[in-house]
């Protein structure tokens, strides 16, 4: 075939083509990136699961397990198993009340307050920390204005074990309150030895006195992390299926690159004229 024989069609696809491959290399390059994190954010959700799930595993063998011995499952004051999460503990001893700190910025039905943590120490002098439940802030916003007293002399208490809470890096404890329930940080308050690797929340004490609103039992809802996991794989499998339409369409208009986009007919009617005039007048 000569040069003058070629058609405008077939020199029109010959001197598209190499631009054609190269954008297309573009265009997949982009949708593996995409779908490399659209993956990430993939596992990143899968892994929110599991943890979802092992917390709930955790809650329903453990929350209503009949109650032993603290030193059964804490064995060091620095040691917590997460496996113990929200086994009911024992103990014996008296509250330290004069040693009571309120834990800042607790909420319950989305109603903003304190826990009331208190020090109860063992008859061999060790202290262990325990919630006696929430409390409203008063009126104005400040510390509640009525926090109720631990009962005095020998107590038996029934308690969660729940893992000593991260330091708030940013926020600074009062002469009354503590930013979380680090027990460490709490530990450096406190004279004597002190768990610090695990604190109770409160279930009974006997005799008991009026407390704040008790922990009730985890939503056991492992939440819609599944569903985001795999939505995050359909958009990476959606990001090559566009590539692919996307070069299907080019390949179309190279093969017919005289092809183009119908246009509305416009109307040149007399009428239609008249018509134009009248609505501009």
């Amino acid at each position: 075939m000569t040069l003058e024989s070629q058609t405008p069609a077939t020199t029109a696809t010959a001197n598209r083509s190499p631009v054609f491959a190269a954008r297309w290399i573009g265009y997949v390059a982009l949708a593996v990136v995409f779908a490399i994190a659209c993956v990430l954010l993939s596992n990143w959700q899968f892994a929110r699961r599991q943890e979802a799930v092992t917390a709930i595993s955790r809650v329903e063998a453990n929350f209503d397990a009949a109650p032993v011995a603290l030193g059964d499952l804490v064995l060091t004051a620095d040691s917590f198993n997460p496996d113990t999460e929200w086994r009911q503990v024992s103990l014996t001893g008296h509250y330290l009340p004069e040693e009571a700190m309120l834990i800042r910025n607790r909420v319950n039905d989305s109603e903003p307050g304190f826990d009331t943590a208190v020090p109860f120490q063992q008859p061999d002098g060790t202290i262990f920390i325990v919630d006696r439940g929430w409390l409203p802030t008063s009126a104005d916003g400040s510390v509640p204005s009525n926090i109720p007293t631990p009962p005095s002399g020998t107590i038996d208490l029934v308690v969660h074990l729940r893992p000593s809470e991260h330091t708030a890096a940013a926020a600074t404890g009062t002469e009354t309150t503590l930013p979380t329930l680090n027990v460490a940080d709490y530990a450096k308050r406190l004279s004597g030895s002190v768990y610090i690797g695990a604190y109770g929340a409160l279930v009974t004490e006997s005799p008991s006195e009026t407390h704040g609103v008790l922990l009730t039992k985890p939503s056991l809802d492992e939440g819609n992390h599944l569903s985001y996991a795999l939505q995050w794989i359909a958009f990476a499998l959606l990001g090559f299926i566009a590539v692919a339409w996307i070069i299907r369409r080019e390949l179309k208009l190279a093969r017919n690159p005289r092809a183009t986009i119908p246009r509305r007919k416009i109307d040149r009617s007399a009428a239609a004229e008249d018509a134009e005039i009248d609505a501009q007048l």
